[in-house]
């Protein structure tokens, strides 16, 4: 028998590989380990801050790259001294959008590499990605390379994602272009005229998560700004609202958005003035962005040897074959054509306004905020507040840069807000340690989740005496993400023998179906958290859901499932006594033990601001108008 002592293994298959062969193989995905077989999910989560930040130095490093003696933000130049640079996909570093995750998966593999010095490299996969980057780099590290080819899971269902892969990138350039305009035509010349009042608040916000009670009393009530706007009306501050809609898929269409829109004006008693960013949008506007667009295409064959800059620094690992899709969006495709929208409707409307002495803005750094802190300050409106309105996750990467990228001055370099406004102990915390200034750092009180406030923490978990297991299962926002979920429990089930009752609540972007989990004789839930929770024993949640944060503060006994195919991207993570597991037979066991088993939870002083009285956000405010 032959042992492949100097080979090592990356392994990216569903099949177990064989440890009496191989013996030293690095999985792809998944977090078991045993002999011989290690984990590159695990040795991320080991070695986590130092590869969050080996990303974040090659993004800053590749926007101050040269390409003929000129910086690659300045080949970007937009207009004035900004830079498309800060609206590409690589500055926004989202893992919804970019395949991050694959980038520090492969730069955990090359530190082991580096290690573990081996002769040879081989990979089993069918993914031509992985293959090409890992061809490359044994290439530039003068060893050998073999592939061992495996298929893969097919994709489930043809949606829109799915759809745009049948046609070359330019056609669908093409069809996102007419998709974006017809989306958002029926909003255009509704235009609200806001009046010049010396006491009014400026709110930048997406049209979403309204609150249902508006649809019926008119009156507009946002989930995502809290109790915020009632108690800047009782101090008789004017509310001048800016909204956007999101994409087809995501709250109101157009039609209906502005029905609702002209309701909330007339019920606004003269106190709030609503606007629509798309109201905007005009040949003119269209003809701005196609020549924008023409620009930067031109600009993209200036940069045509751009794939030598995506070496992160002192590396022989190419990430090109990895962000070359996102370079290509970027630069003159789909998400060029949406960032181009943002600055001309942006521009366009912050030229004509009345100037704004104050304004908040949701921020989840994302490319639209780009465009708009430059314009805004670029009309010289008043001080600017980022909300960043959800919990801070580690390796959320859009929360987090490069300390150089931060403290930057002078041309070309990133807009940013006069403060950014953080909801809690946890969130100011994840920021200062990515090295985020703490000067500009404001505490406000969590308006997401101030009905965390009402619950009654003592007496709304109880120790369970009863022979059955209550189990509430929270469904994620991802459709996947849930699906494996819930195939994980079924798996589970056969090592489980006490009395379970399995509920879940489905996240409203996909309704599970009962039928489709059998094992589990499922019941579906619907009701508010904080009216149900108190009624289980334990939670178990993927590891994206930020649901599980309302199981963590009534101190429901917890579990999180971790992705096998992405990063820990859990609103928990780095809490204590929080469960996390990746197998069937470590979730039953944590089942089995039942909530007595399962410590309970007693959340860290602080890691939400709650308080409805909203202390910190009239403080916020005092410091712009005294009288207060």
């Amino acid at each position: 028998m032959t042992y492949y002592n100097d080979t090592l293994f990356v392994w990216d298959s569903q099949l177990d590989p064989d440890v009496t062969i191989n013996t030293n193989v690095y999985k792809w995905n998944g977090y078991i380990e045993n002999d011989g077989v290690h984990s590159i999910p695990l040795y991320i989560e080991l070695n986590s801050k130092r590869l969050r930040q080996k990303y974040l130095t090659f993004v800053h490093d590749l926007g101050e790259s040269k390409i003929n003696n000129k910086r690659l933000i300045e080949h970007l130049k937009l207009e004035g001294d900004f830079s498309y640079w800060w609206m590409t996909l690589f500055v926004e570093k989202s893992v919804y959008k970019s395949p991050i995750t694959d980038v520090i998966r492969m730069l955990a593999l090359e530190e082991i590499v580096n290690k573990n010095k081996p002769n040879k490299i081989k990979l089993v996969s069918g993914n031509k990605i992985l293959n090409k980057t890992l061809n490359e780099f044994c290439n530039n590290l003068g060893i050998s390379y073999e592939l061992k080819k495996v298929s893969r899971k097919k994709l489930p269902i043809l949606n829109y994602s799915n759809f745009r892969n049948l046609f070359p990138s330019t056609i669908f350039t093409i069809i996102s272009f007419f998709r974006y305009i017809f989306f958002r035509w029926p909003l255009r010349g509704q235009k609200i005229a806001w009046p010049k009042r010396d006491n009014s608040v400026f709110f930048c916000s997406q049209f979403s998560n309204i609150n249902p009670t508006s649809f019926s009393s008119g009156k507009f009530t946002s989930d995502l700004w809290g109790g915020l706007p009632d108690l800047l009306n009782a101090k008789n501050i004017h509310l001048n609202w800016l909204h956007f809609l999101v994409s087809p898929n995501s709250g109101p269409k157009a039609k209906k958005a502005a029905r609702l829109l002209k309701l909330f004006n007339k019920n606004g008693k003269g106190n709030e003035a609503h606007s629509f960013l798309e109201e905007n949008i005009s040949v003119r506007i269209i003809l701005r962005v196609l020549q924008r667009w023409v620009g930067l295409y031109l600009v993209s064959w200036k940069l045509r040897g751009i794939a030598n800059q995506f070496y992160p620094r002192s590396s022989k690992l190419s990430l090109w074959p990895i962000l070359k899709k996102d370079w290509k969006s970027s630069i003159y495709g789909q998400v060029a054509i949406n960032n181009l929208f943002w600055f001309e409707l942006f521009d366009t409307f912050l030229s004509k306004v009345n100037t704004q002495s104050v304004g908040f803005y949701l921020c989840e750094n994302q490319a639209w905020e780009r465009s708009f802190v430059y314009l805004w300050k670029k009309y010289a409106h008043g001080k600017l507040i980022a909300v960043s309105h959800s919990t801070v996750r580690f390796w959320d990467l859009r929360h987090h840069s490069d300390i150089r990228t931060l403290k930057q001055t002078g041309a070309y370099t990133i807009p940013k807000a006069d403060s950014i406004a953080l909801n809690g102990k946890a969130a100011i915390e994840g920021y200062i340690s990515a090295g985020f200034p703490k000067e500009l750092i404001v505490e406000s009180e969590a308006l997401r989740f101030e009905y965390l406030y009402k619950l009654n923490f003592k007496n709304k978990v109880q120790k369970n005496n009863e022979s059955v297991i209550k189990i509430l299962i929270l469904g994620d926002y991802m459709k996947l993400a849930t699906i494996e979920m819930l195939q994980l429990l079924e798996k589970a089930t056969q090592y489980i023998n006490v009395n379970t009752i399995f509920t879940v609540k489905p996240h409203p972007n996909f309704i599970v179906k009962k039928e489709d989990f059998p094992l589990l004789r499922l019941e579906v839930i619907t009701s508010p958290l904080e009216e149900i929770l108190h009624k289980y024993d334990i939670a178990i949640s993927s590891n994206m859901t930020s649901a599980a944060v309302d199981a963590f503060f009534v101190g429901l006994p917890s579990i999180v499932i971790l992705d096998s195919m992405g990063l820990n991207l859990s609103p928990l993570r780095g809490q204590a006594k929080i469960n996390f597991v990746s197998t069937s037979e470590e979730l039953a066991k944590l089942i089995q033990s039942g909530n007595n088993g399962i410590d309970s939870i007693s959340p860290s002083k602080d890691f939400f601001f709650l308080d409805p009285t909203l202390p910190r956000w009239q403080k916020i405010i005092r410091s712009k108008y005294k009288n207060l």
